[in-house]
């Protein structure tokens, strides 16, 4: 919505300041035949599974979307628009859930190698289905030591009981010069409750944090010690940015 003039100088006067954040309609569609694929690999998981909350492949596939698919694809593009490379590349995933993003990626490129954490044990299987070349590990956030020239972090922020801490050290991850992408739905449009806190004591199953495209640009200007490189809207649903270690 465009603000009438008087209202922008009004807020002006407040000490309010307008932040304009771009928005973009998705350019992505999963293909038939990657739709397909999904759809066996997880029937097929589900259908061998031992954990009981991996046994329902309804479940498993209204979390995979052929939406969520879309997004990791475009969260990639906004990567390449950025000349950020992926080949040759130390790439980690925090919170890597079912492992979609590092499929895709594999898809596109050659990294180096890939890393996956997840503190949801039983999804570390599920994850090494979706990629049988990359390496899971069962590690919280902040237990996290080792370099990455990429880090991914997507739809994970709004679950932490502190975020800015989870930017700062997830930085001290990155090698020099690395780059931090993030992801979080946007606030003004989610309405996902908190739940219960997670056995680590640092987020919940559910949602904590709402960000809104202005409230997100606040958040990423308070980090120190990197630069933003780029930043904005997926389809007016999720949050993006990606930043540089200095």
């Amino acid at each position: 919505m465009k603000l009438p003039s008087f209202l922008k100088k009004y807020l002006r006067q407040q000490g309010i300041m307008l932040i304009r954040t771009e928005t973009s309609t998705s350019k992505h569609s999963i293909s038939k035949k990657e739709s397909q694929e999904i759809t066996q690999l997880l029937k097929e998981f589900s259908a061998h599974n031992s954990h009981s909350d991996l046994q329902n492949y309804s479940e498993l596939r209204q979390y995979l979307t052929d939406e969520r698919m879309a997004l990791t694809q475009e969260l990639i593009e906004k990567c390449k628009q950025n000349q950020l490379p992926l080949d040759g590349k130390d790439i980690a995933d925090v919170g890597s859930g079912m492992a979609y993003l590092f499929r895709y990626i594999l898809q596109v490129s050659q990294p180096s190698a890939l890393t996956g954490y997840d503190t949801y044990v039983q999804m570390l299987d599920l994850a090494r289905a979706m990629c049988p070349t990359a390496d899971f590990v069962a590690r919280s956030l902040y237990d996290i030591s080792q370099s990455h020239d990429i880090i991914f972090c997507m739809e994970v922020l709004e679950h932490m009981v502190d975020p800015q801490r989870a930017v700062r050290h997830l930085m001290t991850c990155c090698t020099h010069g690395g780059k931090l992408v993030l992801s979080v739905p946007n606030g003004r449009i989610d309405f996902q409750s908190a739940g219960q806190m997670r056995e680590d004591g640092q987020s919940y199953w559910g949602h904590v944090h709402f960000w809104s495209p202005e409230s997100w640009s606040w958040f990423l200007q308070s980090m120190d010690g990197c630069q933003l490189i780029d930043s904005g809207a997926f389809a007016q649903k999720h949050l993006y940015a990606i930043l540089q270690k200095d």
